[in-house]
């Protein structure tokens, strides 16, 4: 027979639990621009390396992917490459759909190459759909050479009237030049709905 004491210690845990959220990454194909290889101080146009490797471009300005030198960039977030772009956007449509009472967090690495001069600005946004969840358009302005990451919120309401559309992620450079790097969305789905509740639990404690 069980004392009360252990019985207490699963109420207290059960309880956290009923009040947490479970968190998991949501899959990005080729989320840091590896899958083209590149050597050292090469880049692409017109998209190449992106387009078909998980990603869509916008046609018209120069877009791509660039393997930077160090003179560039002192490190870059993951891996040897990023995504680069003068003005198109970049987008991918994931294998994913809205969950109604979930929050979701994005996050890319915003890079201002120390080879060209002035830093234009972006917008990274989260799409379900056709509608706008959320964006960052422009808190940050790295040093030339260097990352820093964006990160955006978007907390789904129960009933959410985009819930079951196809998440999506873009990235808009305004001018020449943004590169971008690692990007990730993570959903934190709360819990307490699945658990068992203090009410049904209570019960089992007879002292």
């Amino acid at each position: 027979m069980f004392s009360g004491k252990f019985w207490i210690s699963v109420l207290l845990a059960l309880a956290m639990v009923a009040g947490s959220s479970v968190a998991a990454p949501i899959e990005v194909v080729n989320p840091s621009f590896e899958n083209y290889v590149l050597a050292q101080g090469y880049w692409t146009w017109h998209g190449e390396g992106l387009t078909g490797e998980g990603w869509q471009v916008e046609a018209g300005a120069a877009v791509g992917v660039f393997r930077p030198s160090q003179t560039v960039f002192s490190t870059v977030p993951d891996g040897v490459n990023t995504a680069y772009s003068q003005g198109a956007a970049i987008s991918q449509v994931l294998p994913a759909f809205l969950v109604a009472g979930t929050t979701y967090t994005l996050t890319v690495a915003i890079g201002n190459p120390a080879n060209i001069g002035g830093f234009p600005g972006y917008r990274v946004e989260l799409w379900a759909g056709t509608a706008l969840l959320a964006a960052d358009d422009n808190s940050l302005t790295p040093a030339q050479g260097e990352f820093e990451t964006s990160s955006i919120l978007y907390v789904s309401p129960p009933g959410d009237p985009h819930a079951g559309q196809s998440l999506e992620i873009r990235l808009l450079a305004f001018g020449a030049e943004v590169n971008f790097d690692l990007v990730r969305l993570q959903d934190n789905e709360e819990v307490a709905a699945k658990s068992t509740t203090w009410g049904k639990v209570k019960t089992l404690y007879r002292p």
